[in-house]
């Protein structure tokens, strides 16, 4: 719900926090990024000074990111000290896919919780490459009423200057350092930002009898419905002849036949596990079954292939052998996919004794093509 202008907000970005939102998106152009704006409140003029980037360990798709919640909670912190310690959390910024230029339910659901610590409402920007780089600004209110807002940019000591805002200088840190500036000291360790993990949901939560969140049972698709989008896309631009079911369980697969190099028919199920798109115990968040698996005539220490609690048969990439900071581009269906397939290639040309089990086992799936079966 689009919000009618109530009151006159000012939102000023220095140069410098607007320059690292462009840095942030040129280093992650084929992805989803973003990060947060922290700065100050004064009347009603929001002045983000700073942006903090998503950090090392958050998680990178096409259609999808989280945060680095406890990176965040450190730089931001780490900043803040810069300015005595004064500066909040204002709001956020994020890459949508392609033009797609309005909010999910997802962010809407951050924006609301957000609210409950910022009531004065905060500030939320979308990035699009269209193919050129636009910033559009958003103010939020209560209810998830929210409304475009107009801003400026402005070099950071004029900033400062203009708004009497404290940064402090190189000689105030020295004396701080040499113990002859007892107020910076005070002031300097202070801790006055927390990046909640409870601000991003990512799953659905609910307070248990103790006040405590908990998780509460929900499926990715349900809350992403974005991702899934994406991930049909793709599968259905590049394997048509697969076709996407939901189990009992509530979990989604895509279900096919392809043919191998051999004249081979071979039924695949990709199933995406409850906690995709996220790894979780150093585990790929998409399996491989091999529905006809009675094709496989050795099942001892063959490389990639997993038992489940049922005895089934599945194809599954190691973590291990995934770069870690690309390995948000395996976890889609497409590349899944292509994996097994390749898998197939390298088991029938090793049961026929054209490759040694070492050979097999470097097998390694090229993310940036579509497998050749």
């Amino acid at each position: 719900m689009h919000l009618k202008k109530k009151r006159e907000d000012h939102i000023i970005f220095s140069k410098r926090a607007f320059t690292d939102i462009l840095l942030e998106t040129k280093e992650r152009i084929s992805t989803e990024t973003g990060g947060l704006f922290i700065g100050k409140k004064i009347n009603n003029y929001w002045i983000v000074l700073e942006t903090i980037d998503p950090g090392p360990k958050s998680f990178f798709s096409q259609a999808y990111f989280e945060y680095d919640h406890e990176y965040q909670t450190h730089l931001a912190n780490k900043i803040a000290r810069r300015y005595g310690g004064s500066l909040v959390i204002l709001g956020l910024w994020h890459r949508h896919p392609d033009s797609f230029n309005d909010f999910s339910g997802t962010d809407l659901a951050t924006f609301s919780n957000f609210i409950k610590i910022s009531p004065e409402g905060i500030i939320s920007a979308l990035v699009n490459m269209m193919p050129d780089f636009k910033f559009t600004l958003y103010f939020f209110e209560a209810n998830n009423q929210y409304r475009k807002i107009n801003y400026e940019i402005m070099e950071h000591e004029l900033l400062l200057s203009k708004f009497n805002i404290k940064e402090f200088t190189l000689k105030e840190v020295l004396e701080t350092i040499n113990g002859n500036n007892k107020t910076i000291n005070e002031n300097y360790a202070a801790r006055t930002i927390d990046v909640n993990l409870s601000f991003f949901p990512t799953k659905c939560t609910e307070r248990s009898n103790n006040g405590l969140l908990v998780q509460k049972h929900s499926l990715w698709y349900q809350d992403f419905p974005e991702l899934l989008k994406y991930e049909k896309r793709l599968m259905e631009r590049l394997f048509p002849q697969f076709e996407l079911e939901t189990l009992p369980d509530g979990k989604m697969m895509w279900l096919g036949t392809v043919k191998s190099p051999k004249k081979n028919n071979w039924l695949l199920a990709i199933i995406y596990q409850d906690f995709y798109p996220q790894k979780e115990n150093g585990e790929h968040p998409i399996r491989g079954y091999i529905v006809n698996s009675e094709k496989i005539i050795s099942t001892d220490n063959i490389p990639y292939l997993r038992k489940d609690d049922n005895g089934e048969f599945y194809i599954q990439q190691d973590v291990k052998n995934v770069k870690e900071n690309n390995f948000s581009v395996s976890q889609n269906a497409v590349n899944s996919l292509s994996f097994a397939i390749n898998w197939i290639k390298s088991y029938e040309s090793w049961t026929e004794k054209e490759i040694t089990l070492d050979e097999f086992e470097s097998l390694y799936c090229d993310h940036s093509k579509r497998s050749g079966i």
